[in-house]
């Protein structure tokens, strides 16, 4: 797991305990009486420019029914004092009832930059999660979430887990897209695995793409150059069960070749699992074809093409035989002929004995001839 992954966790394990927290420091029959108006005016009158005395007198106020003026004295305290918590709190509902989503996000930044223990901001962390609900209200929240306050890894996290539905964190994570700062491969992971936990495969494509800016119908990361973001929809490498593969630097030395240049390499044991590395794509209907490079002995490595559902094999290339030197390889298909949309691009081991290690590179993918957005092999 890398660094922000790791601190986006951390922080999101802290927002929970912290809702934990409040719920408990804060049941409704332990909130304290609100004072009379009589005594609110008289702790006004000996402390005027104290927040925490205009506050009482404004939920005096606010008790007695008159809530204009409770209003007026909130927003009084609330200019004094943004370190107030119950006032910016306070404050918070009311913008956030009236629509008043610039304001309200304002205030909720005032309270989620404030300890992850503390309740008042579980509590804001609530609320704003309730109120992206409304449309409305995500491209408010993408444009302060823009600005990167570091609550932000945690917030997104837990919005992508919400339990009442995956669409406000999409269209927080869309609006947010499009500003000068948008989400990271760890923010944008937890939404896309949660739309296809949920088996909304082709929605949750179309998302990743509009959110990771990558091609539709082309194979992510065909080079290997880049490490995975987390999703299905690039690669997922196995790891154990005698299977070791990485995305590693190439040693061939081939001349004009970067030394930084890296490819997919796996080494299995005799017994080794099934699975090497595979990545899930959505096609359009057509014929296609997958086209690749690979070095050393993969003739019990292969790549299939599988059906998600039911992991129904669709295509399935011959090994290569033992090779110093790089070979290209092509398997054809067309999955919507065969009932198929969403599918597995995977490199698999077939059962036998001893080990085996091979180097692959350059994948892409052809539609009827015309080459797609992923670069050409390269000779």
């Amino acid at each position: 797991m890398g660094r922000r992954s790791l601190d986006a966790a951390l922080i999101g394990i802290g927002l929970t305990l912290a809702a934990a927290i409040a719920w408990q420091a804060f049941r409704p029959e332990r909130t304290p009486p609100r004072p009379s108006l009589a005594e609110a005016r008289q702790a006004l009158a000996r402390s005027p420019a104290e927040v925490a005395a205009v506050r009482r007198l404004a939920l005096a106020e606010e008790s007695a029914g008159r809530a204009s003026r409770a209003t007026a004295l909130m927003r009084l305290a609330g200019r004094l004092g943004w370190r107030d918590a119950e006032t910016q709190a306070w404050l918070m509902r009311q913008d956030l009832g009236s629509g008043a989503f610039e304001e309200a996000f304002a205030r909720a930044d005032a309270l989620l930059r404030r300890p992850v223990t503390d309740p008042a901001r579980a509590r804001a962390v609530a609320e704003v999660m309730a109120a992206v609900r409304n449309p409305a209200a995500a491209p408010v929240l993408a444009r302060r979430l823009s600005e990167r306050p570091w609550w932000r890894p945690g917030f997104l996290a837990q919005l992508c887990a919400d339990p009442s539905g995956a669409r406000p964190a999409g269209a927080v994570l869309l609006a947010l897209a499009a500003t000068s700062a948008p989400p990271t491969a760890e923010e944008r992971a937890p939404y896309v695995r949660r739309l296809v936990r949920e088996g909304r495969i082709e929605a949750a494509y179309a998302d990743w793409s509009r959110l990771s800016g990558a091609a539709a119908g082309a194979v992510r990361n065909g080079g290997f150059e880049s490490s995975p973001d987390g999703t299905p929809f690039d690669w997922e490498i196995a790891g154990g069960g005698g299977v070791e593969a990485a995305l590693a630097p190439r040693d061939d030395g081939e001349d004009g070749r970067r030394r930084e240049n890296r490819a997919l390499w796996a080494d299995v044991a005799g017994d080794a699992a099934p699975l090497v590395a595979r990545q899930m794509l959505v096609l359009a209907p057509g014929a296609y074809r997958l086209e690749w490079r690979a070095r050393g002995d993969g003739e019990r490595m292969r790549w299939r093409v599988l059906c998600v559902e039911g992991s129904r094999i669709l295509a399935k290339a011959p090994g290569v035989p033992a090779t110093s030197g790089w070979r290209n390889g092509v398997l054809a298909f067309e999955p919507a002929a065969q009932g198929c949309r969403a599918l597995w691009i995977a490199l698999v081991v077939e059962p036998g004995e001893g080990r085996a290690s091979a180097w692959y590179d350059d994948l892409r993918l052809e539609r009827d001839g015309a080459g797609l957005s992923a670069p050409r092999p390269r000779p």
